[in-house]
């Protein structure tokens, strides 16, 4: 497992001699093949469950606790059962049989080598949860709930690409994208963004105010439409993460007290932010992918190897 779980590009030379990968090819034969399209067969069959669920929840209370069902509640209401046992199956019958033949340890790194597995353990944990929700009458928290565990199941489908020689690279280079390239790029962001929200929250924050002025006051300002929130901090610094989307009103700035510096600012941030950090993460993501696509065959073999 040394070996498998193996960053370096020793580690996928070491992968690509004949001893190893006889050994890779025994193992997939005698166990990996059959185990691992059995546990796809359970995810499909629990999507599909999923997809039933979601699609027949109605919006009345009535009709989601059964008080004044209608013939599609009862269809629900049978997917939520198997989409509870599908869960209840994968939680404890799976990984609990993982456990049995390994150590702690070796779980836990195992699970660290598989991120689609951590998200789908924590999203089945989530519908087990909204069971709970459902039993407390909570519906409104039982439907936060459900919308964190819906797209963690259906991501774990890229735990099964990984044995794919036609995608199995790629999924390897979307762990190693967000893991590493996305990463850095997130903390360096969150530098540059901070350190604008607090200026913007400063110039920006008597927009609102000059708003509420009557027309005929020398302080009015009139927008078009409101895009922007400096009320808070946290609202700052989500306005200019949507400005660095390209969801912005230039015209607002017109309304702060310093307009010169606040548009000498934007146009420093936007030179900062959407032009320089977003090209280096394209550059990082670039040679990732380059330095992935020169050994794809040895990193499809790492993935299956892993399973």
């Amino acid at each position: 497992m040394t070996v498998i779980n193996g960053n370096t590009p020793d580690h996928l030379e070491i992968i690509g001699s004949e001893v190893i990968q006889r050994l890779l090819a025994d193992k997939w034969k005698a166990f990996a093949e059959r185990k691992l399209f059995q546990r796809l067969a359970l995810l499909v069959f629990h999507l599909i469950c999923i997809c039933f669920v979601v699609y027949l929840r109605p919006v009345e209370t009535d009709r989601l606790y059964l008080i004044k069902p209608i013939w599609p509640d009862w269809l629900r209401t049978v997917f939520e059962i198997l989409t509870i046992i599908s869960c209840l199956w994968f939680v404890l019958g799976q990984q609990l049989s993982e456990l049995r033949t390994q150590s702690i340890y070796d779980y836990l790194r195992n699970l660290m080598n598989a991120p689609s597995k951590i998200v789908y353990l924590f999203a089945n944990l989530c519908l087990l949860a909204c069971a709970v929700l459902r039993i407390l009458r909570m519906p409104l928290l039982e439907e936060a709930v459900l919308s964190f565990a819906l797209p963690g199941s259906w991501i774990f489908l890229l735990f099964f690409a990984r044995s794919a020689k036609l995608t199995g690279p790629f999924v390897q280079m979307i762990y190693s994208m967000i893991a590493g390239d996305m990463f850095r790029f997130s903390i360096i962001s969150s530098i540059f963004l901070i350190s604008f929200s607090q200026a913007f929250f400063f110039l920006g924050k008597d927009i609102d105010a000059k708003r509420g002025l009557g027309i005929n006051d020398t302080n009015y300002c009139e927008a078009n439409h409101k895009v922007t929130n400096y009320a808070s901090a946290l609202d700052t610094f989500m306005t200019l993460f949507r400005i660095c989307m390209n969801g912005m009103d230039y015209e607002e700035f017109g309304c702060t007290n310093y307009e010169p510096l606040a548009k000498t600012l934007f146009v420093l941030m936007m030179f900062i932010m959407p032009i320089m950090m977003t090209n280096i993460l394209i550059a990082m993501m670039g040679t990732t992918y380059t330095n992935i696509i020169s050994q794809a065959e040895m990193a499809w073999r790492q993935q299956v190897g892993t399973i």
